[in-house]
């Protein structure tokens, strides 16, 4: 067991690592949690954040390797799936066996933890660019009927509903998620394309302003 006094010491390069991530510099992360891993080749943070690192870095097969090293050590940690799937992810544009393997770390995610609303997202992203929107679009239900509540979930069921040609389901997404957040910028554009497609020109218009007010530099209001 690594010395706590030790482990005091290690922490600089994992704030240096964090730091690098949070400033857009992953490359930057790489070195200090080497030095961090050759002493304490077992920590969950640092190899955590490896593998943030590797993906940001485009190295999916690295990251990949790297969290399943986690999932091995902390098998019950639900991040770690969840980064796993995400690296699968990264790949699987373009492969079965890598969506196939996102899936199952997905849904062991969603075993461990049934209620990360980013899992669900991002689970629901990866159907959605297998083109697979029916199926996104469950996922989404299914996260509600878990009992998550969050406003990006509902924003991007809304547009999968508008997507399946359902305005009243989409409208009815689209308000609950502003009922969790107010100022979410997908359902806001959402709503204005809608008032726009009913022919309620002014409501729209002011759907849009909001959207531009939550996300100015947000591509909103093409149709008007």
């Amino acid at each position: 067991a690594l010395d706590p006094k030790d482990g005091i010491r290690l922490l600089p390069d994992l704030d240096a690592a964090r730091r690098a991530l949070q400033l857009g510099d992953p490359k930057d992360a790489i070195a200090p949690l080497d030095r961090l891993l050759a002493k304490n080749p077992t920590n969950v943070p640092a190899l955590l954040t490896l593998g943030q690192a590797q993906l940001a870095t485009g190295r999916p097969a690295e990251a990949i390797a790297t969290y399943k090293r986690v999932t091995a050590i902390a098998p019950s940690n639900a991040l770690a799936w969840f980064d796993l799937g995400n690296a699968y992810a990264a790949g699987a544009a373009g492969g079965d066996a890598a969506f196939a393997e996102a899936k199952a770390a997905y849904e062991h995610a969603l075993t461990l933890s049934p209620r990360h609303a980013d899992t669900y997202l991002n689970y629901a992203s990866l159907l959605a660019v297998r083109r697979l929107p029916e199926d996104a679009r469950k996922m989404l239900l299914r996260a509600r009927a878990a009992g998550v509540a969050d406003p990006t979930i509902e924003a991007e069921l809304g547009v999968l509903e508008t997507f399946r040609k359902d305005p009243g389901a989409a409208k009815a997404a689209f308000e609950r998620a502003l009922a969790l957040n107010p100022r979410q910028p997908e359902a806001l554009e959402g709503l204005g394309k809608l008032t726009y497609a009913a022919g309620e020109f002014g409501m729209a218009a002011g759907y849009y302003a909001r959207a531009l007010d939550a996300h100015p530099t947000a591509p909103i209001a093409k149709t008007l």
